[in-house]
Formats: structure tokens, sequence, C-alpha cells
């Protein structure tokens, strides 16, 4: 028994190597770049340019387009790109378009200075920042797509944690690495200096590279080698190698002398040191080809000579570092595309073949549907009123007459707003209701609209019912009625009670008394490890134990570790080693719940539909704890009585965002005793 333990283990930690995981690894990299480059990075840059608070909050809203990329995401599913699907496959032509996207976006991002006088250069920001939102979510659809395509049901945990591993590592490299730069190029709050934000952007634009080469190399998702061909060692060693040199180069960057750090980083050198010698004692030198012994001798004689030198010649071995990244980068695309095309029994898909007018009226259908949206829900806001300021409105009777008209719409839409906000006393409560009334109003009329359109000549009927209809049909007729809904309020639950209390921890660690290094350093980088971490116990959990069970205890974990927060609200000042403590147990148990949760939403997919039914899932997984987050300070508030950091108002907050995670728990415990969540019929 005890030998098949083993066994199991050993083929776990293999199949994290697999190439087909690696690959996900860089693809979840790629993703995790463009987001906080719209928020945390965009906004430092903003307010160093002297940009107002209010102005820069607006910017926020060009990452709508990941709340509901649902919308467009049968559209990418259905449509090819020309020349490119036939060269490199749907799902990789749509990845390599939306990351060359993503780049140019980042450069014409790079190209504004925010400091620039005159507000048409704050629209052109605008414009760019929208760019990279809906790039960005484009991008997001698409992987999400191939990386369930491209793996078996019991791979996606795998595949999964992996993923969100790549995109935390994404994320720090384009919060943490673009102020790192910007501010070593001489850029700060009380000096701005826009050259060192234009290269800090453009060097996040080349760090995109990666994903391309990515996309680029990988095959298409059911060309991948099977997983029951296991690794070389040469490329199990190689692997290692590069993990230990990521490891080095995040050390030399890191100018933090926290004691909990360097004992972190050499906990981490000394796995990847055995990983390495039990690599090298189950294999002969001999057996080894000739270029990994060239990366581990250069390794070696690089962390040597660091190791010994690392207090007089710090710098120049980032370069080498970065060399042998470079050279290891070099291994493993040759070593995958040597193994293209390895599985033996390709299951092989039937793609809907349509003419080039169908694949148009499909478009033409999708734009005017938008269309009709975007006008209902601007013209239904204060925005209409803005015309007044044009000259035309002066000038012209017709214009004058029209915006007259048009405000009936929004001067009405006040008018409840302001009713409703006497009746429940609360302002925030009917901006929410009338906001909701407005969206659904623009989404009936989106609907109606394409309806009409797809009776006409111009359409085909067939492909709009495959691309927007069947999908969501084939969800409640594989689950039926009662299950689907019970499984769409776990996805829109599930991270309810982790999402609305991450709204408010970065309030809460500046009014306790934490210095802005302590959250960058704790909370953000020590954080992110513990995050990645999680994600591989979650991903190995859910193959031990099945994703149901680890999902359970997830959500079971996220409702305990978030009352460590009321404990550090109860000590009411900056205790740095309870922080560890907080942020250890609360990302350990985050990255565990969501590598979970990625898996659990892979499953109920059917790979007919990926893109269309995943994007649906992830959208919703974010609505409803958003929409609760946002009232996550007027709660706190409650309680303080306008006090500036009451810590009594957060006790209280951090008890409601655990409550709020236990109907979780019957959820998950009701799905896993209704669901039998079958096998991929991909065979690997």
């Amino acid at each position: 028994m005890a030998e098949a333990m083993k066994k199991t283990w050993r083929k776990v930690g293999i199949d994290y190597a697999h190439p087909r995981v690696i690959s996900m690894l860089f693809l979840g990299f790629s993703a995790g770049v463009p987001i906080l480059l719209i928020f945390s990075s965009l906004g430092l840059w903003l307010r160093e340019a002297g940009v107002d608070r209010s102005t820069v909050t607006m910017f926020s809203w060009a990452a709508l387009g990941y709340a509901f990329k649902f919308v467009w995401a049968p559209l990418i599913d259905r449509l090819p790109v020309p020349f490119l699907t036939k060269l490199l496959g749907r799902r990789r032509a749509w990845i390599l378009v939306s990351q060359l996207s993503i780049m140019f976006a980042i450069l014409w991002m790079a190209s504004i200075d925010p400091a620039g006088k005159g507000e048409f250069t704050l629209v052109m920001m605008a414009m760019a920042t929208v760019l990279l939102g809906f790039s960005s979510a484009t991008q997001d659809i698409v992987i999400d797509a191939y990386r369930i395509e491209a793996a078996d049901k019991d791979s996606q945990t795998l595949i999964s944690s992996i993923y969100v591993a790549g995109y935390r590592i994404g994320m720090l490299v384009a919060g943490a690495g673009a102020l790192f730069l910007a501010s070593h190029w001489g850029s700060d709050k009380d000096h701005y200096e826009y050259t060192a934000w234009l290269w800090s952007y453009q060097s996040m634009a080349i760090v995109m590279l990666l994903g391309v080469a990515t996309t680029l190399i990988i095959p298409k998702p059911r060309k991948f080698c099977s997983m029951k061909v296991l690794p070389s060692t040469s490329y199990l060693l190689v692997l290692t190698i590069l993990l230990f040199s990521a490891n080095e180069i995040a050390f030399l960057l890191s100018e933090s002398e926290n004691f909990y750090y360097l004992v972190f980083v050499w906990l981490i050198r000394l796995l990847f040191l055995g990983s390495t010698l039990y690599l090298l004692s189950k294999t002969k030198l001999t057996t080894l080809d000739t270029s990994t012994l060239v990366i581990l001798s250069m390794s070696l004689l690089t962390w040597v000579g660091q190791f010994k030198f690392q207090f007089y010649f710090s710098f120049p071995y980032l370069f080498f570092w970065i060399f042998i990244v470079l050279c290891v980068g070099i291994y493993i695309s040759i070593y995958i595309r040597k193994h293209v095309n390895a599985l033996t029994q390709e299951k092989k898909t039937s793609e809907d073949i349509y003419t080039t007018s169908d694949y148009l009226g499909f478009l033409f259908l999708f734009v005017f549907s938008i269309l009709g949206f975007i006008a209902v829900y601007v013209l239904s806001s204060d925005l209409v009123s803005k015309f007044k300021s044009v000259e035309w409105y002066s000038s012209s009777v017709f214009f004058h007459s029209l915006i007259d008209n048009l405000m009936v719409v929004p001067d009405t839409i006040a008018s409840i707003k302001e009713s409703l906000s006497e009746t429940f006393n609360n302002n925030k409560l009917s901006s929410l209701l009338v906001g909701t009334a407005r969206l659904i109003t623009a989404i009936v009329v989106a609907v109606m609209i394409g309806w009409g359109l797809t009776n006409t000549r111009a359409v085909n009927t067939e492909m709009v019912y495959g691309t927007y209809v069947a999908p969501i049909k084939d969800f409640f007729l594989r689950y039926g009625v009662s299950l689907s809904l019970l499984l769409l309020a776990l996805i829109g639950l599930y991270r309810i009670s982790d999402i609305v209390l991450g709204v408010t921890a970065n309030l809460f660690y500046q009014d306790i008394g934490y210095s802005k290094e302590q959250i960058a350093g704790i909370v953000k980088t020590f954080g992110l490890f513990m995050t990645i971490a999680g994600g591989f116990l979650g991903g190995i959990l859910a193959l031990r134990v099945g994703v149901m069970k680890a999902l359970f205890l997830g959500a079971l974990l996220t409702v305990a570790t978030n009352l460590l927060f009321v404990l550090l609200a109860q000590i009411g000042q900056a205790d740095e080693k309870m922080l560890y403590i907080v942020i250890s147990a609360d990302n350990l148990t985050g990255g565990l719940a969501v590598a979970a949760f990625v898996a659990f939403l892979s499953s109920l997919t059917n790979i007919k539909f990926t893109a269309v039914q995943y994007a649906v899932f992830s959208s919703l997984m974010l609505l409803i704890p958003k929409a609760i987050g946002g009232y996550s300070g007027s709660i706190v508030d409650s309680y303080c009585k306008g006090q500036g950091s009451c810590m009594l108002g957060y006790e209280n907050f951090f008890i409601f965002a655990s409550l709020i995670g236990i109907p979780v728990l019957l959820l998950v415990w009701l799905a896993n005793k209704y669901l039998n969540i079958g096998e991929f019929s991909l065979k690997n």
C-alpha cells in the first residue's frame, strides 16, 4: 500500500512537469500581465502625472470587458481568423491576434504622456486602455478554451493550478515589475518622469513576447503528446534549472532583507537542489544530452559564483541567470515541438463549415446587437446632457430639439433614482437597482435586435442557434433544470467570501498601520508565493481526493481563514509576524480554492462549447461578489460612525465576510450529492 502511494505521488510530480502542463504556465503568465497594467500600475502612473483621483478611478471601467466577455465569446468561438486559422488552428490564431493586440495597446498607452495638456490626451489614454481590456479579456476567452481542450478531465486540475500560478506570476511582473522599472528609471511621487513610465510600459510589451513565443511553439489542443508518455530525465532536469533560475532572478531583483523572505528563498533553493540531485541519482550522465549538461554546468558555475561574491558583484549575475533562462526556453521549445503528434489515437472533431457570407452575416448580427446595447445604455445615462456644451446644440435647431427630447429618458431615470433613495434611505442601493435595470433593458434590446436579424436572409439562422443558443441549451439538457440552477448558484457564490473581503483588505492594512513597504513585501510578494503554493496543493489534493472534496475543503478553509483577520483587527496594531501568519493562511487557502474551482468549472464545460460556456461561468463567478463588494466600505463605516480607522467596523465586516461563505458549503455538498462529473470524450 505504501509503495502504491509512493508511486502515485511520484506520478503526480511527473505530471506537473509534463510539457502539456508547463505550456499552460506560460500561457497563464501571458494572461496575467495585462490586468494590472489597467488597474494598479496605470493608477499610480496617472497619479504621479497629476491626474485627479476621480478621473483615475474612471479608468478602471476599461476592465469591464472581463465581466462581460461572454458577450463576444461566441463570436471568437465561431469565426475563423483569415489566413492564421489554416496555419495555426482556430484557438492559437485567436490567441496570437489577442496577444498582438495587447502589445499594440500597451505600446499605444506608453506613447501617451497623461501629464500633457488638453482633455484629448486622457481620451486617447482611455481608448488605449479600453483596447487593452478588450484584448486581454479576449485572450482569456481563447486560452480558457484551449486549456480545456488540451487535456482530459483528470488532468484539468493540474493544468488549472499551474495556469493560476502563471497568471499570478504575470500579475507580479506587471504590478511590482512595472513599478520597480518606473522607479529605477527615475519617476516617483515627488518627481514625475514620463520617459520612466514610457520605458516601463514598453518593457511590459516586450514581456508579452513570451506569450507570443508560447503560442507559436505549442501545437493545436488535440495535437499535444499523451500524458501517458513520460518526459525524459533531461527535460525534467532542465525544467528544474528553469525554476531555480527564476528564483535566483527574483532574489537578485529584490532589495528585501526580511528574515522570513530569506528563509523562503533558501527553502526554494534546497527544494530545487534536492530535485536536481534526485534526478541525477536516477540516471547516468552519459544518458543526458549535451545541451542539458551545458545548461547544468552554466547554472552550477553561476550559482557558486553568485553565492561567493553576491554582496560585491550581484548585478552582473542577473544577466547570467537571464541568459540561462533563454537557453532553457529554447531547449523546452525544441522538446515540445519534437513531441507534437505523439498522441497515438487522436480524437477527431468535426467543425461546421460555413461560407464567407455566413461569417459576414454573423459578424453583422453581432455588431448591430452590440450597437443597440450601447445606445440604450448611453441614452439612459447622464452622458446625453454633455452634448449641451457642444456648439451644435446652440447653433442647430434640429440638434437642440433632438437632445432635449433624448433628455427625457435620463431625467426620468434620475427621478426614479431619487424616489428609491428616499424609500430605502440608501443612495448606493438605489444606484445599484437603477443601474441593474438599465443593464437588463440594454441586454433585452440587444437580444431583440439579434432575434429580428436572424429572421432575415442576411444571417444564417442555424449558425446563430449553434453559437448562442446551443451552448446554454446543452448545459441545461446535460444536468437538468434543477441541478443546473444549483450549479449556477454555486458558481456565482463560491468565491463570494474571498472576493468581498479582498475589496477592503488593502484599506484595512493601511488603517491598522502597516507601511507600503510591508504591504508590498508581505501581502503582495510573499502572498504571491503562498498563492502559487496553494494552487499546487489544490491540484494535488484534487487528484488524490477528487475535485468536489477539494472544492469543499477550499470553501471551508476560506471561511476559517477569514476569521484570522478578525484576530488581526483585535490586536489593533501593525504586528508584522501576525500579518505573515494571516497572509500565509489566507493566500494558501485562496490558491487551493481557486485551483479546485477552475478545475470544477472546466469539468462542467462541454468540449463542444468550451469558449462560450466557460466565459459565462467565469463572468458569473465575479458578478455577485463584485456587486456586494462595493458595499464593503459602507458596512465598515456603519460600525465606525465616521471614525477614520475603526477596528470594530473591520471586525464586524470580517465576521460578515466569513458568514456569507457558510451557505457555499451546503451548495458544494448538494452539488457533490447529485453531480456526476464524467470524463471528456477526448481520450489520452
